[in-house]
């Protein structure tokens, strides 16, 4: 199935939707790339669960039950991770990536946005508390709490190091992914952050204001290299990954969503395409495996080495 814009400028891409989510059940949050699966958050009323998506046979191989209010799955540590909150609190669980179930859970304070896991440490944010609690792996119990911001708090980890993002103090900080301490002063950024993502040479950070820009923070120094201009005043989620960072944005007038394919050295926008779901609402993203997964709702994917892909004109 082909997926293209209307208007001036129309790519069609090689895009498949899976019948996966929609209905009572849609797909949300952060998901997880873990021993050749999806894990994507998938839920409607009384019906949240984890989900264990097989790429090669585009269908769900299992299923993981979860408390009401998961939104966030990461990987790591020899376990994939999701998170939930709610207003009575906030709970951590740890999922057994062979048995396809949940071996050990974490209640914490409510509030809790986000989750990110290295070789040693399980990071836990939570956005009312303001602080980012390192979890060991092999007891999931908290060790060490890391005062950060009282913003919306985001996290990625990358080669040891964790990224976090305060949108409330506009700030993007790096530390040691083993023990928490703090690497150099953090990186401001005077707007509104959304999505990021590190790889492809890059900290890759939404810049939301009247319009949005993607900034691309060098990850050794912590200094702002590049800002990029998107035309869009909606983006909120960015992946990187098969030589690409790829941005979603949403245009609530048609109700589609857009995505951009951006070449990282240089920041050109190569291509955009619609992904005409009609809920107006951004894609989430993630790459994986030479693969591009985008949901909102339903789950679509697209294969980064396809023929018909390559051969489409840049510009």
């Amino acid at each position: 199935m082909s997926l293209g814009i209307p208007g001036p400028g129309a790519k069609a891409v090689p895009a498949l939707r899976l019948p996966i989510g929609g209905g009572g059940s849609p797909l949300s949050g952060k998901a997880a790339i873990a021993g050749g699966s999806l894990w994507v958050a998938a839920g409607g009323v009384g019906t949240h669960r984890v989900l264990r998506i097989d790429p090669r046979a585009n269908t769900v191989a299992a299923t993981i039950p979860i408390d009401t209010g998961v939104h966030a799955v990461a990987s790591g540590a020899g376990a994939v991770w999701a998170t939930r909150s709610l207003f009575s609190g906030s709970r951590l669980y740890r999922i057994d990536p062979a048995a396809d179930r949940v071996v050990a859970t974490l209640d914490l304070d409510a509030g809790v946005t986000d989750v990110a896991v290295g070789d040693a440490a399980v990071w836990v944010a939570n956005s009312t508390t303001g602080v980012v609690h390192r979890v060991d792996p092999a007891t999931s119990r908290v060790t060490t709490e890391i005062p950060v911001g009282k913003g919306r708090i985001s996290l990625e980890m990358h080669a040891g190091r964790l990224w976090v993002v305060d949108s409330g103090n506009r700030t993007v900080s790096r530390f040691d992914g083993a023990t928490g301490s703090r690497i150099g002063a953090p990186t401001v950024i005077g707007g509104f952050l959304r999505g990021f993502a590190v790889g492809e040479g890059g900290v890759w950070v939404l810049q939301r204001d009247q319009t949005s820009v993607l900034h691309r923070i060098d990850p050794g120094t912590g200094k702002v290299e590049a800002s990029i201009p998107l035309g869009s005043a909606a983006a909120d989620f960015v992946a990187v990954g098969g030589g690409f960072v790829f941005v979603s944005s949403s245009r609530p007038r048609s109700g589609a969503s857009d995505i951009q394919q951006i070449e990282p050295r240089t920041g050109r926008i190569v291509l955009t395409f619609s992904t005409g779901s009609g809920s107006g609402h951004p894609m989430e993203l993630l790459v994986g495996e030479r693969t591009l997964w985008f949901y909102h709702r339903t789950l679509w994917r697209l294969d980064l080495d396809d023929p018909a892909l390559r051969a489409l004109p840049v510009g």
